[in-house]
């Protein structure tokens, strides 16, 4: 006696396969969408801190500076681009893998003048100084 297999088993196995390879796919997206979230609240977490520390710089007064680094994980190629303008607002833009992540915080304290500052894979520090007006270098 030779096997066959039935027309709905071939139905019944398309259907099934095809059910595998969209939940897979819905997997794989909701993954990438997670990766973005998280790579979002990073950065708007990083400015809101990078706001903070400029208020702390204003209010300690002249010749007053902080350190800071970026705190996640940079592939070769990214970078982290802070600025302070004088409309009063901090933004801050993280370029990866192609896309961007831009966070513009407004400020409570004046900026005298515009100044910016690229962090990358080698760059990871950077001053918030008050000479003259808070400015990043």
């Amino acid at each position: 006696m030779r096997s066959q297999v039935s027309i709905d088993f071939l139905i019944a196995l398309t259907l099934v396969t095809i059910t595998a390879l969209n939940l897979i796919s819905l997997g794989l997206t909701q993954m990438e969408e997670a990766k973005s979230f998280d790579l979002s609240s990073k950065v708007k977490v990083f400015a809101i801190d990078v706001r903070d520390t400029v208020t702390k710089v204003y209010s300690c007064g002249e010749g007053f500076a902080v350190k800071k680094t970026w705190p996640f994980e940079l592939n070769p190629g990214d970078e982290i681009i802070v600025s302070l303008e004088t409309s009063g607002i901090v933004n801050v833009t993280l370029i990866t893998g192609g896309k961007r992540y831009t966070v513009i915080e407004r400020l409570q304290v004046p900026i005298a003048e515009n100044s910016s500052v690229i962090l990358t894979t080698e760059k990871r520090n950077f001053w918030i100084k008050f000479e003259g007006g808070v400015k990043v270098e």
